[in-house]
């Protein structure tokens, strides 16, 4: 029963967040990569039994290195990319 409740709390969180994707595209800035990060952050929490988790966890991965070499613009469209993953069926 647990299981089923926590399953379906990822779920109904991973649609929520599909649901602000369209929102969630931010400025190539620092400050853009820092809130993709802390969207990312939170949609991987909530998605730990998706099946794209660990490639959304890879892209997340790619996004920092990117930001924290001043490559803002590809840290932002990598941290976009995790999110649509995580909101995919």
């Amino acid at each position: 029963m647990k299981f089923a409740t926590l399953t379906l709390a990822a779920a109904t969180a991973v649609v929520l967040c599909g649901a602000a994707y369209a929102d969630s595209i931010e400025p190539p800035t620092l400050a853009g990569c820092t809130h993709m990060r802390k969207k990312v952050e939170a949609a991987l929490s909530a998605a730990e039994q998706s099946p794209r988790y660990d490639q959304a966890r890879r892209l997340a991965d790619r996004a920092k290195e990117y930001c924290s070499t001043e490559m803002f613009k590809v840290g932002v469209d990598q941290y976009a990319k995790a999110l649509s993953l995580l909101s995919e069926n």
